[in-house]
């Protein structure tokens, strides 16, 4: 692991590793074996393989494929957030708690007072729109008429 590598502090810093099976001579064939007995063929090209738990290393029973939306949505929350919840942050130029989604690349949001009103805004749009929460958020009680579909 080279600690030089700018994505160091994101995975082997983390200490996000490979199976050490996988590595080595032997490495790759080993890597194909295991996804040939346990996760299938890759169900598309859009499909790449993702870590289920991103607090965990390339290892057995940790593997699945992904599109890049579902990969988007299987992410941690960064160390550098001002909130403690995903989709919220502090915009320290309109002084609020700001909420934010990404839709096919665009970005839709608003702000508030108050961490907490950010994190109900974000849940609503997020359920709203892919009728599902995000997996730290289960379960959620949503009562406002935007995700109900009203």
């Amino acid at each position: 692991y080279n600690q030089k590598n700018k994505s160091y502090h994101d995975y082997g810093g983390r200490g996000i590793k490979v199976y050490p099976d996988w590595l080595g001579e032997n490495g790759p064939i080993n890597f194909l074996n295991y996804l040939k007995a346990t996760i299938e063929n890759r169900p598309s090209p859009k499909h790449l393989i993702d870590r289920i738990d991103n607090d965990k290393g390339y290892e057995p029973g940790n593997l699945r494929w992904a599109t890049r939306h579902e990969q988007n949505l299987n992410q941690r929350l960064r160390k550098n957030k001002t909130s403690q919840f995903r989709g919220v942050h502090w915009h320290t130029f309109k002084n609020k708690w700001v909420w934010e989604i990404r839709i096919n690349g665009k970005a839709k949001g608003g702000s508030c007072e108050s961490e907490e009103i950010a994190r109900e805004k974000f849940l609503e749009a997020y359920y709203y729109h892919y009728k599902k929460f995000p997996p730290e958020y289960s379960p959620v009680k949503v009562v406002s008429n935007v995700a109900q579909g009203k």
